[in-house]
């Protein structure tokens, strides 16, 4: 089978949604995680009240609750999963009308609603049957692309994400003809 026939128009959605929520949305929530709690401060903020992270996976408490007693970790390192469970469970973000974990209502612009939006289209990426059709990628793009103006406005930093959002929007998904041209989007 010819690689051109894997790239199909649904592929390059998924894959492009997949590129969204792996770099700037990760790294949005990352930022959202810092305007709240310090790396510094991280370690006393974990070890004050252990009940908080009953849900977390074994990995994940290892991250930041290490047999050591050494906190090392960097939040550069944080996936959205574990950033999500952080945010909603140690930073005090109060929770939007539908509650953590759910759909929240589409004129709620909260930051909880924002963080939850993320994640919701991060899971219904997560394990696909197939590629992702224009109708679906154009909604979930917009509801990405509106969180993350949303959590730049509260991040307090312009429109830094917003523009990583555009660029990937319409940078090209071709690997093989990007790397012919010797082309890198950065992102």
């Amino acid at each position: 089978m010819r690689i051109n026939d894997l790239a199909t128009e649904e592929l390059t959605n998924l894959s492009r949604v997949f590129k969204l929520l792996k770099g700037p949305c990760t790294d949005q929530l990352r930022d959202l995680l810092r305007s709240y709690i310090s790396p510094a401060k991280f370690p006393a903020v974990v070890q004050g009240d252990l009940s908080q992270f009953s849900g977390l996976t074994e990995s994940q408490q290892e991250t930041i609750l290490p047999m050591s007693k050494i906190y090392s970790y960097n939040y550069d390192y944080m996936e959205l999963p574990f950033l999500y469970t952080l945010l909603r469970n140690v930073c005090g973000i109060q929770a939007h009308n539908k509650g953590w974990g759910n759909q929240p209502d589409s004129v709620d612009r909260s930051v909880s609603a924002n963080i939850d939006r993320i994640r919701l289209a991060r899971n219904r990426c997560t394990h696909p049957t197939g590629g992702m059709s224009n109708a679906e990628f154009n909604q979930i793009w917009s509801e990405i692309r509106a969180a993350v103006v949303d959590l730049d406005k509260v991040l307090g930093i312009g429109k830094k994400y917003q523009e990583v959002v555009d660029v990937i929007r319409n940078d090209t998904m071709d690997l093989l003809l990007t790397n012919a041209r010797g082309e890198s989007s950065g992102v």
